[in-house]
């Protein structure tokens, strides 16, 4: 073992080599803190390895190898010249006994002259090898986006239809055009089956989805409920349970997205449905954590067990939606119209609620920990048993006709601008005076800190 070691550390080409790689980064580290070239040697080896198809090894390897083939190469040559200065300087043998050494030279020189061939043909094939393999990936890209032009251009398909008009004398046949929404389905799922063979171009075809969705929400706005209704729980049920979603291709496109997310190939893009009509669409189960449904029109969806953590759902319109057991952490919810909405166990940690409108709505075991309920509307048919108010801010809001926050109020933080039902007693860590909006905020975050400790500040002295 040792002998072996010794062999190869005291091998000329071994000192030879190291010797070439400490020039060469010697004379890289000098050139390269001059001002006319103020890069790193390791930038220059890069520019270098991209310049022959290997942008993809690291510098150090690639200078390995490529003084591996400058040593191998001028052996070669060295060992070629040499022979042929044999072959051409000295005479041939005319002795017997010598003939087979001067074949022998010559099946050098033919062997060396092959080898060095290959040494030399060795960078332009690899060259050629690359070159063939990005014009496959171009031919591949090309072929990717020809399928999304055809899907896309599909999503916009139409059919012609006839139909007869009138009777006896008076009838005429009628021709007009209408979406197709057969066709228009399959553009989507063949969109959706194209994500899933590039994940890279998953965000690409996501945003090309919304914008279907969000377009044709403007061709088919949703249905309004009238005011009266959302003044009664019973009224605004029925109401939804009446209301279906207007076309099957957009609540595919919707649910396209959603499985999309789910399996994480959108990576921290939010998908944008602002302003889209979703109503009566199914979203069960489905991941649209930091989705933008701002505005957006969604009376009775199915968001049963949803992933919304972070979604923006500012002023959106959840009538009678059904988001049992939902993941709506952080959840933007301000000025939502939730009225009647099943929101049973639904985990709305840390939620913006402020000035939402919860009349009717079911909040039967609904966790509000830390969830901001500024301003939130509420009435004697709001459903609030076994819901964790832990560490939510009541601030602003009416509670007189909502006998049931009484069980809750302990738990939260509010100050003198809640009004609370007749017989509930205030609570010890509510200050009784109405603070500004940052000095309540301060002072809601000092109790979440310490609650047992905490002491709300005395109100200001009247003059």
């Amino acid at each position: 073992m040792l002998d072996s070691f010794l062999t190869i550390a005291t091998h000329p080409l071994l000192w030879i080599f190291i010797g070439l790689t400490v020039v060469f980064y010697g004379v890289q580290g000098v050139v390269g803190r001059s001002a006319e070239a103020p890069t790193a040697p390791d930038d220059r080896i890069r520019r270098l390895a991209e310049k022959v198809g290997m942008k993809g090894l690291h510098p150090v390897l690639f200078l390995i190898l490529l003084l591996t083939w400058g040593i191998v190469a001028g052996t070669l040559f060295a060992g070629l010249y040499a022979i042929l200065w044999q072959v051409i300087f000295h005479a041939p043998p005319e002795a017997a006994e010598n003939v087979w050494n001067w074949r022998f030279t010559l099946a050098q020189l033919v062997a060396l002259t092959t080898v060095l061939g290959a040494v030399i043909a060795l960078p332009i094939t690899i060259n050629r090898l690359i070159l063939t393999r990005r014009q496959t990936e171009t031919a591949e890209d090309a072929l990717f986006n020809d399928k999304v032009s055809v899907a896309t251009t599909d999503l916009a398909t139409r059919r012609q239809i006839t139909r007869e008009v009138g009777e006896g004398e008076h009838m005429r046949i009628l021709s007009e055009w209408q979406d197709d929404i057969l066709v228009r389905a399959a553009a989507i799922d063949r969109l959706e089956g194209l994500a899933d063979e590039r994940e890279a171009e998953a965000p690409r075809i996501a945003r090309t989805l919304a914008l279907y969705v969000r377009e044709l929400s403007r061709e088919y706005p949703p249905e309004e409920m009238q005011e009266e209704d959302t003044r009664h729980n019973s009224k605004i049920r029925r109401w939804v349970r009446a209301v279906k979603a207007a076309r099957p291709d957009i609540e595919s496109a919707v649910q396209s997205l959603g499985r999309l997310n789910t399996s994480g190939k959108l990576g921290a893009i939010g998908i944008d449905l602002r302003r889209a009509n979703l109503q009566g669409i199914s979203l069960s189960g489905l991941n649209f954590s930091n989705a933008s449904f701002l505005s957006a029109a969604l009376q009775g969806v199915e968001l049963r067990g949803a992933h919304l953590q972070g979604a923006n759902f500012l002023g959106a319109q959840l009538q009678g939606a059904n988001v049992m057991g939902a993941q709506l952490q952080r959840a933007d919810l301000r000025v939502a119209k939730l009225q009647g909405a099943d929101l049973v166990g639904a985990q709305l940690q840390g939620a913006d609620l402020m000035y939402a409108e919860l009349q009717g709505a079911d909040l039967i075991a609904a966790q509000l920990d830390g969830a901001d309920l500024t301003g939130t509307k509420m009435d004697k048919s709001t459903l609030l048993s076994a819901a964790n108010f832990s560490a939510s801010a009541l601030r602003g809001s009416d509670f007189t006709s909502v006998p049931q926050i009484a069980d809750h109020v302990m738990y939260a933080f509010g100050d003198g601008s809640v009004r609370l039902p007749d017989g509930v007693e205030w609570p010890a860590h509510w200050p009784t005076f109405e603070l500004d909006y940052d000095q309540f905020d301060e002072e809601w975050r000092k109790w979440q800190a310490d609650p047992e400790t905490y002491v709300p500040p005395e109100a200001p002295d009247e003059e």
